[in-house]
């Protein structure tokens, strides 16, 4: 196999001869006629290679390559020194010790996050409406560094708030600007989950999720036809109407019923479970234990 060759750039006016080793099939190249430019005098085009099997690649095809070369080094360093140059943010590695709790036994579930400047800080739970609930932090007077905080899944008056879920607001003011933490406000990423299973044994429907999340998971089954009817009918049970559930191994109980109470779906050959996701905010938090119930927010 043919090793790579070194192709020398010929630089208009250089005094330096700058190698560059391309991983293609080139030419060998004749060093003993490599030579430097002068200024204004035009380049040898025996001193470029050919790339071999590609017809029409001389020299300025060669030099054309080279170009994009140069441009796509000088992009990709412009990215690294525009990320080296990027403000660190001033609220960073926010976190909650769980992502579900039950506040009736008296759970509690934990907020960390650190700031890095100095200013006024507030901290809220907000609903599934993004509504604030319950402002767990107001600090005029913040100190850069850690900072950790309880939330008991109560509301500002010391009630227990209705199961659902729950996000974050994080904000910083300082004197020459402001940021906010707040992944409830960007859009949700939706998806379809494969691979759900039924135990008619154990009642038992099982899936998984690779991120908290929403879920509608509903069975259907396809009746045969009668002579009565030319299409066969659909039968439908919303097992979970977007409810919502933690990353990981998932449980759901049915009876494997439809609707109606009425007809046994697994039984059906044309028996299947369909599961769609919507992503919780990042740290969301989960409360469970209490019998009111969050209505189910619109998509």
């Amino acid at each position: 196999m043919q090793e790579p060759s070194r192709l020398i750039a010929v630089n208009h006016g250089a005094e330096l001869i700058h190698e560059t080793l391309l991983p293609i099939g080139l030419d060998s190249l004749n060093k003993e006629r490599a030579a430097v430019v002068d200024g204004d005098q035009e380049p040898d085009t025996q001193l470029i290679p050919r790339i071999s099997g590609i017809p029409g690649y001389g020299s300025r095809g060669v030099l054309r390559l080279l170009s994009t070369v140069c441009w796509l080094a000088l992009f990709a360093v412009g990215i690294s020194a525009a990320a080296q140059n990027a403000p660190a943010r001033a609220i960073s590695t926010v976190t909650v010790s769980r992502p579900f709790f039950n506040p009736a036994l008296g759970q509690k579930v934990a907020i960390a996050f650190s700031i890095a400047r100095a200013g006024s800080l507030e901290v809220d739970i907000l609903d599934s409406d993004r509504s604030p609930v319950r402002r767990v932090l107001s600090r005029p007077k913040a100190r850069p560094g850690p900072a950790t905080i309880d939330w008991n899944g109560r509301d500002e008056r010391g009630v227990p708030l209705p199961d659902g879920v729950y996000s974050l607001a994080i904000k910083l003011v300082w004197s020459s600007g402001s940021e906010t933490y707040s992944p409830g406000a960007l859009p949700a990423e939706e998806w379809i989950v494969y691979g759900a299973t039924y135990d008619p044994r154990s009642a038992v429907i099982g899936y998984q999720l690779s991120k908290p999340a929403r879920v509608l998971l509903t069975a259907q089954a396809f009746s045969a036809r009668t002579a009565a009817s030319a299409t066969p009918d659909v039968l439908r049970k919303v097992v979970a109407n977007w409810e919502p559930r933690v990353a990981g191994s998932v449980i759901e109980q049915w009876n494997g019923f439809d609707e109606s109470g009425r007809v046994y779906m697994p039984e059906h050959p044309k028996f299947l479970l369909m599961v769609k996701a919507k992503a919780l905010p990042e740290n969301a938090i989960i409360t469970v234990g209490n019998r009111i119930a969050l209505p189910v927010a619109r998509r």
